[in-house]
């Protein structure tokens, strides 16, 4: 009588980001306090940063507790914190032609956000856009790129970096990969974590499309996954990209990656 828990929640990935997880967890509640259960648990893996996100602008908060556990399939439980991978599901997204759309109006002159090209940028440099924006999303391919082959792709003509910046300070980045032509794929795009939700994102996003285009592709094309935030697959969707396949993927745990040591408890990513 004094836990209620949560075992699962789960919605069709087709009716996500509609509110439907919010109205379940109240009636989920509703129906604990209604037989006088005063608190409510639940289990996330730590590595699971999109649901965590969602039960904490609920209003739930990590408590220091152990979680033990003993498998009876013989199947060995990792020591030193739990190193899971995840599955996520990858969602391709594309567009063949230019939005029918006025093109992104450029920030005025004494405007506090602007947007620059960095041309070959600096290893530090890249490395910081890239760890702030996709820390939370769990971004960590040029994380393990050594700094040669980050540096060849870095000065490649045809990989065009775009900085937001607001007050003068790094807002976001987006990187334009002109490769493999017909087409151009956009690589790379988010805000810092500090920058969302304050109407930047549309702009960016509306304005690195109009630049791509500009290029006349066959096709514009991204990819992202369950992992990414929340909106950002109906904020793609917003802009002109269409669906057009989805694959699961296995995104291996940090720590087995060799940027985390393997004693490093909660993953934070």
């Amino acid at each position: 009588g004094h836990r209620g828990w949560v075992y699962y929640l789960a919605t069709d990935p087709a009716s996500r980001d509609q509110g439907l997880g919010r109205q379940m967890m109240q009636a989920a509640e509703a129906w604990l306090r209604q037989r006088g259960v005063p608190k409510v648990e639940l289990i996330v893996r730590d590595t699971n940063t999109r649901v965590i996100g969602f039960y904490q602008r609920l209003g739930y908060v990590a408590e220091p507790r152990a979680l033990l556990a003993k498998r009876l399939d013989g199947v060995p439980v990792p020591m030193g914190g739990q190193m899971s991978d995840e599955d996520v599901v990858v969602t391709y997204l594309e567009m063949h032609e230019r939005p029918k759309r006025p093109r992104a109006r450029a920030p005025m002159m004494h405007s506090p956000m602007q947007m620059m090209r960095a041309h070959k940028p600096t290893i530090g440099f890249y490395r910081y856009l890239y760890n702030e924006v996709g820390e939370p999303w769990l971004w960590y391919e040029r994380r393990v790129m050594d700094d040669a082959k980050l540096r060849t792709i870095l000065d490649d003509e045809l990989i065009e970096i775009y900085v937001l910046y607001f007050g003068g300070v790094p807002a976001g980045y987006a990187e334009l990969n002109r490769r493999t032509p017909p087409d151009i794929e956009l690589n790379y795009f988010g805000l810092v974590p500090d920058f969302i939700g304050r109407g930047l994102g549309g702009y960016f996003l509306d304005a690195v499309t109009d630049i791509a285009w500009d290029h006349e592709p066959a096709r514009l094309w991204l990819h992202t996954c369950t992992l990414d935030h929340p909106r950002a697959l109906p904020n793609y969707q917003k802009a002109g990209f269409v669906p057009y396949g989805q694959k699961t993927r296995l995104i291996p745990d940090p720590r087995k990656l060799g940027y985390l040591p393997p004693d490093a408890g909660p993953v934070k990513l």
